[in-house]
């Protein structure tokens, strides 16, 4: 980078970088001011001000808030479980995004036990259900035959392949090495 006449802006291929309150304000070339920073450094995309003022105003303002928050020392701590149960300790969450952190699925939940063994159980079930959805799907036939409307010179052809495709896939199933037994589920008791 090569230094201009203020210290703090400097000219990187031709471009104008200011440096402001830790911060990197650029010219871009359809002439809006690019923020870059501490700040800024979570955007899924470059914000740009229309002026320079707008620009140093609104990293002023986040510099403030952030100050702020830091000196009210909001803090917090708890134990939490995830969507699978598991068991995660959650002590912020994310200015930028509104997001809970440390948490890694949607929604989390109160550590009490029941709730515990219940997600544990609906984790269980879907992964027994993926297994049922994975024998099943070599043997499955579709609804459909074709396309549109069947003329009667094709009717008797999509029949014949129909009852080709059902005796195959019987054969097929008939041979097949057998699933565990599905675990039966137990009602839930009502909770009062």
């Amino acid at each position: 980078m090569e230094q201009v006449n203020d210290p703090n802006v400097q000219r990187y291929n031709s471009h104008l970088i200011l440096r402001y309150n830790s911060h990197l304000i650029s010219l871009k070339s359809n002439w809006e001011f690019a923020v870059t920073g501490p700040e800024f450094d979570d955007a899924k995309y470059v914000i740009s001000f229309k002026s320079l003022t707008d620009a140093k105003s609104e990293i002023d303002k986040r510099v403030s808030e952030t100050q702020k928050l830091a000196a009210k020392n909001v803090s917090f701590s708890a134990l939490v479980l995830d969507a699978n149960g598991t068991p995660k300790r959650i002590e912020k969450i994310d200015r930028r995004t509104s997001e809970v952190l440390n948490i890694e699925t949607r929604s989390f939940y109160p550590n009490i036990e029941w709730i515990k063994e219940a997600l544990q159980r609906r984790t269980q079930l879907v992964s027994t259900i993926k297994t049922i959805d994975d024998a099943l799907k070599d043997f499955q036939l579709s609804k459909t035959v074709g396309y549109g409307r069947i003329d009667a010179e094709n009717y008797a052809q999509k029949v014949q392949s129909l009852k080709n495709d059902l005796k195959e896939k019987t054969a097929q199933a008939q041979q097949y090495k057998k699933i565990e037994p599905v675990p039966q589920v137990q009602k839930p008791q009502s909770i009062t």
